[in-house]
């Protein structure tokens, strides 16, 4: 691979440019310090940063490497190479510059080491203090000051103190190109003397490990590599591709520990029911993340992100988890809030940070989770001293400018908390909203859930003794239990309490039926459980006595419904307590023309009228007793609260 199109090679045009530019200070922000120690020694590098031509009796002469790096003996008799100073942590002028230097300087924070810069940058510019004050700035010293160069190394990207800044040029290293890290994978083949032939038929897991590789320093990279031929993941017999690519992630995930506001999240494997609209969405754009790099070549743009708004417990969270998997890639939470800091300019730097980070895991999804409130003060008139949307404004740059395949995925109870930029074309490229899920959807997450409890019943009984087994109920629930159609005659009986109103009358009265969110479901089979159990458990004390035997399920159908409707009729859900809020996001969602997640939404934004906020009430013939009562319920609560939100707000 050409050196130039190394990652190291491309740092080296940067400096090198900066140093053309005469700038005194060359910071570069990187924890990479072994891509700066190629900088600083490679023979390819060090013939052309450093500046080595000095003058002698009157004449140019250019020092050869072995002149350059000769050893000395400095003031405190340490030896040290002449001409270059690496790690330097003592005051800059007290090294006198008797010939162009290097000086490399590493520290946490670059304003550590703001008086050591200050003093070398007036040596540079041949400021002196006062009369007093010990005098370096003779000609000479100054002379080679100008010819020197000071780079200053940190893990991150720091804010460099305001009496620095027009004298320093920041540097940033950029990632690793595929062809360099092929490279170092085959090298590392090699050197293990595995031949390169195991990949002759797994090419799409190469094109795998590179994107999954990316972000990553080539000592990473070696190192990993080593981790995954020593465990036998690839050797001489093939590849397990699972472990290999498990490998890479695991080693991302250690990158991430202690990162402010970043969290590796491990991957739900539930499924979500009713937001097939995404579920198609993201099948469709698949593809794109497998190689974004072939997709840029193909002129393809890499889908930015999803903005989903919704009700709480409508399954936005658990869709996060759902497209990470769906997308082959892992998913990353990012909280805003934790990014705060109390010091000026802070916040703003985390943010970058956090974003750099993320980036430099990529591909990924990054999931922020109700958006709104991290936003919080950047749609006001600075009650947080404008912190707020200095952050907000940060995020939005980065969002716009991104190139990685970091997929944002974000989340949002109420997008009235969220400023209008955030929903211009070219942020997000879609905006998908969750809203109350019809009788179908709610028999399905029903189903799914006690599914997957029955899954992991099962485990737990095969993890025992056989003859513990036998004495086991075999399944946690009742097969027909797991069936949409129990839940759909649950539902379809009791749901109907009160009767709706469709009107904005004074004699309207909220309807106390019960309609249910995907958070409501999860808590009633949660509830309906314990109860279940407690009338299991009195029964068995009452027949001690009797000889039992084994049942097939722990939950029973007859016992089970008769609980799980008096549990949802002593319950509290969402659709019962909070129409006047289902009203006002249906408002916001009309406004914002949010796509529905469902492919069956309950309501059609083309029945309302936002003039007169009203929504057009019309028979639905034939359909089922719980949509029906959906749909009257909430159309009432729209006709019913938003005039007197909206239209007063007008008036």
């Amino acid at each position: 691979m050409d050196f130039a199109k190394k990652q190291v090679g491309k740092l080296l045009q940067q400096v090198k440019l900066a140093m053309l530019s005469h700038t005194p200070i060359i910071y570069i922000p990187t924890p990479n310090i072994e891509l700066i120690k190629e900088l600083l020694y490679s023979p390819e590098c060090t013939n052309a940063i450093i500046p080595r031509t000095i003058e002698k009796n009157g004449k140019k002469v250019i020092l050869d490497a072995d002149q350059f790096f000769e050893k000395i003996r400095d003031e405190e008799n340490h030896e040290v190479k002449k001409s270059y100073i690496d790690n330097y942590k003592s005051n800059i002028p007290k090294r006198i510059f008797t010939e162009p230097t290097l000086v490399c300087i590493y520290c946490e924070k670059i304003a550590e080491k703001t008086s050591n810069l200050c003093s070398f940058v007036r040596l540079y510019l041949d400021i002196k203090l006062d009369n007093n004050s010990e005098n370096y700035n003779t000609p000479e010293n100054v002379r080679f000051a100008r010819q020197s160069v000071c780079l200053v190394v940190t893990p991150s990207l720091q804010e460099v103190p305001e009496q620095l800044r027009p004298y320093v040029r920041i540097v940033t290293v950029e990632p690793l190109e595929d062809e360099e890290i092929e490279d170092i994978i085959f090298s590392q083949l090699q050197e293990h003397q595995v031949g390169l032939d195991v990949f002759r038929e797994k090419m799409d897991l190469l094109t795998q490990m590179k994107v999954s590789f990316r972000g990553l320093s080539s000592l990473r990279i070696k190192n990993i590599m080593s981790q995954i031929i020593l465990s036998q993941s690839i050797d001489f017999d093939g590849i397990v591709e699972r472990d290999v690519l498990k490998t890479i992630h695991c080693a991302k995930k250690e990158l991430l520990a202690g990162q402010l506001g970043l969290k590796w999240e491990t991957i739900s494997d539930d499924e979500v029911a009713g937001l097939d609209n995404v579920s198609e969405w993201l099948d469709k754009h698949a593809p794109l993340f497998k190689d974004p790099e072939q997709a840029r070549n193909n002129q393809l743009d890499i889908p930015s992100g999803i903005l989903m708004m919704g009700i709480p417990g409508s399954g936005k969270s658990l869709m996060a988890h759902v497209t990470a998997r769906r997308l082959k890639m892992p998913l990353i939470s990012l909280n805003m809030g934790m990014l705060r800091g109390g010091i000026v300019g802070e916040s703003e730097h985390n943010m970058k940070e956090a974003l750099r980070i993320a980036e430099d895991m990529a591909p990924c999804v990054l999931w922020i989770d109700e958006i709104e409130k991290a936003m919080s003060g950047s749609n006001s008139d600075g009650g947080d001293s404008g912190v707020g949307q200095r952050m907000f404004g940060a995020f939005l740059t980065w969002m716009q400018e991104k190139s990685s395949a970091c997929f944002v995925f974000a989340t949002s109870n109420d997008i009235s908390q969220l400023p209008p930029e955030l929903f211009r074309s070219g942020r997000f490229d879609k905006k998908f909203f969750t809203y109350m899920p019809r009788l179908e959807e709610c028999a399905a997450i029903f189903s799914g859930i006690i599914r997957k409890q029955n899954e992991k019943y099962e485990e737990y009984l095969y993890g025992l003794e056989k003859n513990v087994r036998r004495t086991m109920p075999q399944k946690l629930f009742d097969d027909k239990i797991a069936e949409p159609k129990f839940w759909q005659d649950v539902l379809n009986k009791i749901c109907h309490q009160t009767k709706a109103d469709h009107s904005e009358g004074k004699d309207y009265h909220r309807p106390t039926n019960k309609l249910l969110s995907g958070a409501d479901i999860a808590s009633i089979v949660k509830e309906t459980k314990f109860e279940a159990y407690q009338q299991l458990t009195s029964i068995e004390k009452k027949s001690e006595n009797c000889e039992a035997q084994p049942k097939d399920c722990v939950y029973e159908e007859k016992t089970f419904k008769a609980v799980v409707e008096k549990v949802i009729i002593n319950s509290k859900p969402y659709g019962e307590t909070n129409l006047k809020d289902l009203a006002k996001s249906f408002h916001l969602l009309y406004q914002n023309q949010f796509t529905p997640a469902s492919k069956n939404p309950i309501l059609d934004f083309n029945k309302y009228d936002d003039d007169k906020f009203e929504y057009s009430h019309e028979e639905r013939g034939e359909q089922e007793k719980y949509d029906k009562t959906l749909y009257d319920t909430i159309v009432g609560a729209i006709n019913h609260y938003l005039p007197k939100i909206y239209g007063e707000a007008r008036q």
